[in-house]
């Protein structure tokens, strides 16, 4: 039966596969070393191993998703509650100084708001390369 080796020395032209296996067997030694050799610890690692991998992965990804789902729940109400205000601003009449609305926002609706007159809006902002919020 041919060995690895009688293969590899047939084979010379492929370095690249010499490298690999001369890597395979380093990590392999490696984790013969390192890894334990008692029955008892080898079949603790087969099961407590994939279970931690998995429940992480899982409460990686559950956390994740309820994190944007709230996220968006939350934002739909506080849009909800400005647009609430904005209908009542357009549909009501008011005071000069909209008191009676800013105390409406602040008592009922738990904002702290001040109407302010029409001006152009500010250029929107550069958005960061790497944020949570804004995946969709």
């Amino acid at each position: 039966m041919a060995s690895i080796e009688s293969f590899l020395q047939r084979y010379a032209a492929f370095l690249p596969v010499k490298a690999a296996h001369r890597g395979y067997r380093r990590v392999s030694r490696f984790l013969y070393r390192v890894m334990p050799k008692g029955l008892y610890t080898r079949t603790f690692l087969i099961i407590v191993i994939p279970v931690v991998i998995l429940q992480s992965v899982i409460a990686f990804v559950f956390m994740e998703r309820h994190y944007q789902l709230v996220s968006r729940r939350m934002s739909e109400a506080v849009v909800r509650e400005i647009a609430a205000v904005v209908y009542v601003l357009e549909n009501y009449p008011q005071d000069p100084e909209h008191t009676k609305i800013e105390e409406l926002g602040a008592r009922a609706l738990g904002m702290s708001m001040s109407i302010l007159p029409l001006e152009p809006l500010p250029p929107p902002a550069p958005k960061p390369i790497l944020d949570v919020n804004d995946q969709e």
